[in-house]
């Protein structure tokens, strides 16, 4: 049976679900899956995950090839309108989770506003992929991991977030964010948004000392 912290990531996403939509951001979300896959131990991401998905690690490739294969092979949780996706997953054994992948890529820094939205939804014969790649622009790409396994410290944080999907980009977090919490980050940061009264905490610290006395990301 899924453990209560698969309860409570599942309510986390739910979370994320409404502030979206609230915001008229949603272009399209994948359902939850929850895989079983060894005892008592889950993964819980997007139903249509597969292994093209790996090609977010992949530094030699365009960040026009990696959107489209994304998009072709539906490798995404939640797509926006202003052309982001956004991925979730997460590993749970034994009620813990023990990996977390949260992840935002945008192919450029176009922002679209409410009115711009409202165009796109009412052109109904607008082509998919020319919706996403008909502009140029600065890529933006941001995740989160989380991975006790290969913990080095102050080079590989078990919590770190990466910028611009550089290897050695590995800056050293508090703890297990929500995706609630990344979501509020991205929203503010790069929308302007402020989004009050949805809050959704671990509050699983996972820094160590000597990364406490690095530059990184924390939060109360």
């Amino acid at each position: 049976m899924p453990s209560n912290i698969i309860n409570t990531i599942n309510r986390d996403i739910e979370n994320v679900r409404e502030v979206l939509f609230e915001w008229k951001l949603i272009k399209e979300m994948k359902e939850t899956s929850i895989k079983c896959i060894g005892r008592n131990k889950y993964v819980l991401t997007w139903h249509t995950k597969n292994s093209t998905s790996n090609i977010i690690y992949d530094n030699d490739i365009d960040v026009d090839v990696i959107m489209k294969e994304l998009l072709k092979n539906e490798q995404y949780s939640i797509i926006l309108y202003d052309r982001s996706i956004i991925q979730f997953e997460f590993i749970v054994e034994n009620n813990e989770i023990i990996k977390q992948r949260l992840l935002f890529i945008k192919k450029h820094n176009k922002i679209l506003d409410k009115e711009d939205i409202a165009d796109i939804e009412n052109t109904p014969d607008t082509d998919f992929f020319d919706y996403f790649f008909e502009d140029k622009g600065i890529p933006t790409m941001l995740r989160v991991d989380m991975d006790k396994e290969n913990h080095e410290e102050c080079i590989h944080p078990i919590s770190h977030m990466t910028i611009s999907n550089n290897k050695t980009c590995r800056i050293p977090m508090k703890g297990i964010i929500s995706c609630t919490e990344f979501i509020k980050l991205i929203l503010l940061h790069f929308y302007g948004i402020k989004v009050e009264n949805k809050q959704m905490n671990f509050n699983t610290d996972t820094i160590v000392e000597a990364e406490k006395r690095m530059i990184h990301l924390n939060w109360n």
